[in-house]
């Protein structure tokens, strides 16, 4: 899904594990203007393999409380060129 590039603002929801990407596999967010803290929901899709989140004013800590198997999936974060102040919260 990519969503780069749109100046959408705003946090990025929760409970985004919840809606209906159950398949997704990339989720392009970046060049954008979203705000917040990156929600530890978001790590905790199972299918998805690189979460691109460049380029935003995102701040606080990567989350990263995902279980083995899931870390196996996911590939890929981009995250340069935010606010963010630590690299991983566990």
């Amino acid at each position: 899904l990519d969503l780069s590039h749109n100046q959408f603002y705003g946090r990025i929801p929760n409970d985004i594990e919840h809606a209906n990407y159950s398949t997704l596999r990339l989720l392009y967010l970046n060049n954008n203007l979203l705000t917040g803290t990156i929600p530890p929901s978001l790590m905790q899709m199972r299918k998805l393999k690189g979460i691109f989140l460049n380029d935003n004013n995102l701040s606080g800590m990567i989350p990263y409380n995902i279980d083995d198997e899931e870390k196996a999936n996911l590939l890929t974060i981009r995250v340069q060129h935010n606010r963010l102040t630590h690299m991983v919260a566990s």
